[in-house]
């Protein structure tokens, strides 16, 4: 499958292998990082499916990071996001 629905803020990835997921979920949240950062919000990455992602802008993350969730709902990873090359959370 190659397929990537995007809406303002929020992308649904599909993909069939590792590569593939990998490449389109880094690109999925390259694509919300502006909107993300023009809201001070974070980027929620929640697997639906072994094939299904859907990658969003959300005020339930804290700024500057990136959460992933299983289908259930579990955390299983977080990561900063890389903004203007600087920790948001570090005092200036």
């Amino acid at each position: 499958m190659q397929e990537a629905h995007k809406k303002r803020n929020s992308v649904t990835v599909f993909a069939d292998n590792r590569h593939e997921r990998d490449d389109r979920l880094e690109a999925a949240v390259a694509s919300l990082r502006d909107i993300a950062t023009e809201l001070r919000v974070g980027i929620l990455v929640t697997r639906e499916s072994p094939q299904s992602f859907n990658v969003t802008v959300s005020p339930l993350v804290p700024f500057g990071m990136t959460r992933e969730m299983d289908e259930l709902g579990i955390e299983r990873k977080v990561y900063l996001l890389s903004v203007g090359g600087e920790n948001p959370d570090e005092p200036q």
